[in-house]
C-alpha cells in the first residue's frame, strides 16, 4: 500500500478510520531513520491491508509532542483508532513483521 504523510491537521482522522495504521516518526536529519526507511518501505509493498505512514516531526511539532515522541524513529500502532504498539528506535525485519501480522489478527 501506498505509504501517506500525515500533518497535525489530519492525523486524529486518518487514525480514526483507519483499521490497521503503523506510523513512523522521522525527520530527514536522522540517520537512523534513514536506514529504516527501506524497511519500513518494504512492509508497506507487501501488507495492502496495513495503512503506512510517516509523520515529519520537524513540520509535525504537535502531533509529535501529543505522542510524546522524544527520540527517532519511534513507531507507533493503531488498530480501530486505539494505540496498540509502541517503540522508539529503528525495528528489524522480522520484528516489523511480526508487528503487520499482530495487526491483523
Amino acid at each position: 500500500m501506498e505509504i501517506i504523510h500525515i500533518t497535525n491537521e489530519n492525523f486524529e482522522e486518518i487514525k480514526s478510520k483507519t483499521p490497521a495504521l503503523i506510523v513512523d516518526f522521522w525527520a530527514s536529519w536522522c540517520v537512523p531513520c534513514k536506514q529504516f526507511a527501506p524497511i519500513f518501505e518494504k512492509a508497506a509493498l507487501s501488507h495492502s491491508d496495513i495503512q503506512f505512514a510517516k509523520v515529519d516531526v520537524d513540520q509535525n511539532k504537535e502531533t509529535a509532542m501529543a505522542y510524546k515522541i522524544s527520540s527517532i524513529p519511534t513507531i507507533l500502532a493503531f488498530k480501530n483508532g486505539e494505540q496498540i504498539f509502541s517503540k522508539i528506535g529503528a525495528m528489524k525485519p522480522d520484528e516489523f513483521e511480526e508487528l503487520a501480522k499482530q495487526l491483523t489478527e
